[in-house]
């Protein structure tokens, strides 16, 4: 059921909330390829942290990052193959 047949307006994929980007799960499900459902299932058990704005799921970019390439935080990138810093 799309959201306008559920009476609701359509959510904006990409919103700006206290100086931050919050993507939504339906941009970040085109980006990556996965399904809407999957990232919900991300979100309930812990995987992925997300806020809850008027009803609708929003992820921050650094927690999109994080959620999907886990092992970017702690390498450094000036390093030949992306060696973990020590």
């Amino acid at each position: 059921m799309t959201e306008k047949a559920r009476g609701r307006k359509p959510a904006k994929d990409i919103i700006e909330f206290g100086g931050k980007k919050l993507y939504s799960l339906n941009a970040i499900a085109d980006t990556f390829g996965i399904s809407v459902s999957s990232l919900r299932g991300y979100i309930a058990d812990g995987r992925m942290k997300a806020a809850k704005i008027a009803g609708r799921f929003y992820v921050t970019e650094e927690n999109v990052l994080m959620s999907f390439y886990p092992e970017s935080d702690d390498r450094d990138p000036n390093k030949e193959n992306g060696e973990p810093n020590s």
